[in-house]
């Protein structure tokens, strides 16, 4: 092996070893709710401890000790500062996306998975309860909310897992390139929210019965007459 190759394999390694570093940080993140929380804002814009302080109605020193934990951990960099009532306000923004891809999913323990879990679903209900309640959920055309119960086969559900990971590489795809058109433009953006569930129901297996023809619905859902007239009466005869 050459010295070129050497390198080259060394590199890979730290590399891996740097990854593998920042996918413990960010399980250990994304494991509490309010951490969670502020790595996934900071994703999508700037923000300082005193400012999601007031934005999320919770004491400045327990978001600032959040933060410190990200900063440590390397899941969010300083970008800017300024001056606020005689202080200095510092501004971050993540490094790092609250996301783990499926091949890192495997890897994380069960017990994390189970906080994982929690912690993300948590900040789904807040968030989106807290949209309704200020009535801002349909304040653009196009917001959507659905709950479609299915039942498929092994293939089908393969098909619908590699469905909502086209959706979700997709969704982070035009909050890059909206970013870059906001930057160019030095405009605002529309603050939004895509949530996505796709799991095994905690019902019993059911099996998808065979189809009913239309006619035997209607058959089954429509009397006769002979079966509205009172019991033990015979039809009146009309001839």
């Amino acid at each position: 092996m050459g010295p070129s190759e050497w390198r080259g394999m060394r590199k890979r390694g730290e590399l891996a070893q740097a990854r593998k570093q920042i996918d413990e940080a960010l399980i250990k993140a994304m494991a509490n709710a309010l951490r969670n929380q502020v790595l996934a804002i900071l994703g999508e814009r700037k923000g300082s401890a005193v400012g999601l302080s007031e934005e999320l109605g919770i004491d400045y020193w327990q978001v600032s000790y959040e933060m410190d934990v990200l900063r440590k951990a390397k899941l969010i960099k300083r970008v800017g500062e300024r001056g606020r009532r005689g202080a200095t306000e510092v501004f971050y923004e993540a490094t790092a996306r609250a996301y783990l891809d499926p091949s890192e999913w495997p890897k994380v323990a069960d017990p994390v998975k189970a906080g994982l879990r929690a912690s993300l679903f948590q900040n789904l209900l807040v968030d989106a309860a807290t949209a309704i309640s200020e009535e801002v959920y349909d304040s653009l055309e196009g917001a959507h909310m659905s709950w479609s119960p299915v039942i498929v086969d092994g293939q089908g559900w393969r098909e619908l897992t590699a469905i909502l990971l086209r959706a979700m590489e997709a969704v982070l795809k035009v909050h890059e390139d909206s970013a870059e058109r906001l930057i160019a433009d030095n405009a605002e953006g529309i603050s939004c929210t895509v949530s996505m569930l796709g799991y095994p129901s905690a019902v019993k297996k059911r099996k998808v019965g065979l189809p009913i023809d239309a006619k035997e619905l209607v058959d089954l859902t429509i009397p006769d007459k002979a079966s509205e007239d009172a019991p033990g009466q015979e039809p009146e005869d009309e001839s």
